[in-house]
């Protein structure tokens, strides 16, 4: 595994499958289908045209959903 912030020119194609992983996990816990869609509108129209961490997803998420999901992840 490559150090955070290390820049690949042919980067790992499971990074895309973690993303999905992730974002379905995440509906999962909303489990709202209705304010799931809102949240990743409010998400992209925030993040939009930045590049952003692992944290920013969390906070911004946390902020959103007035949870902890960062312990619920786990």
């Amino acid at each position: 595994m490559s150090p955070r912030g290390a820049v690949n020119s042919t980067p790992p194609i499971d990074q895309y499958f973690k993303g999905a992983l992730f974002l379905n996990t995440l509906r999962s816990v909303v489990d709202d289908d209705p304010r799931w869609w809102t949240l990743i509108h409010g998400f992209y129209q925030h993040f939009k045209y930045q590049n952003i961490m692992t944290e920013d997803v969390v906070q911004y998420f946390n902020q959103q959903n007035r949870d902890e999901l960062d312990a619920r992840l786990q």
